[in-house]
């Protein structure tokens, strides 16, 4: 039969192996995830779950996190600083914004334009040539803390086609 000093000493033995591999496991999976290990920094928030460090989720969430920032990059460079806008299509573009009325109320109440971006097609004609037009502009209006409008704003017809406006309200109860 087993003493139980014996007994205590396995015990205590057996928890002290245990905390041992768990810290390991812990350490490896914090550099699985390439956050690095010591004085708490790098550690996975608590509450998510860490994958093992032999799975390939680690490599997956890199690639996709490498894909979004590919996507989100080449977004702003189409809509980003590619296109200027002359200060005479700006002005005519806000010359045919202050003209309508809701518009008008709009930037009474404090709305400022902060961009005019063209909307530009392009035409290919039979013979091949091909032709760009920016016949409309989006103009972004907003009121800082209380919302965003967008107008859409056609220089050929010369009014504004469309004005969406996107308010934010706060009832506090």
């Amino acid at each position: 039969m087993v003493s139980r000093k014996a007994l205590a000493v396995a015990v205590v033995a057996g928890v002290a192996a245990a905390l041992i591999a768990s810290a390991a496991i812990a350490y490896a999976q914090s550099y699985a995830l390439g956050r690095g290990a010591g004085n708490g920094k790098g550690w996975p928030p608590w509450r998510q779950p860490v994958p093992p460090p032999w799975s390939n989720a680690t490599a997956i969430a890199r690639w996709i996190q490498w894909l979004r920032g590919m996507v989100v990059r080449e977004f702003k460079n189409l809509i980003g600083p590619r296109i200027e806008v002359s200060e005479e299509y700006r002005s005519r573009v806000l010359g045919i914004l202050s003209e309508d009325k809701d518009a008008a109320k709009l930037i009474s109440e404090g709305y400022n334009v902060t961009a005019v971006k063209p909307i530009v097609k392009v035409y290919v004609a039979a013979n091949g040539s091909v032709t760009l037009r920016a016949s409309q502009a989006m103009v972004t209006l907003v009121k800082k803390g209380e919302g965003v409008a967008v107008a859409l704003v056609d220089l050929e017809q010369g009014k504004v086609v469309k004005l969406v406006v996107y308010s934010k309200t706060v009832i506090e109860k």
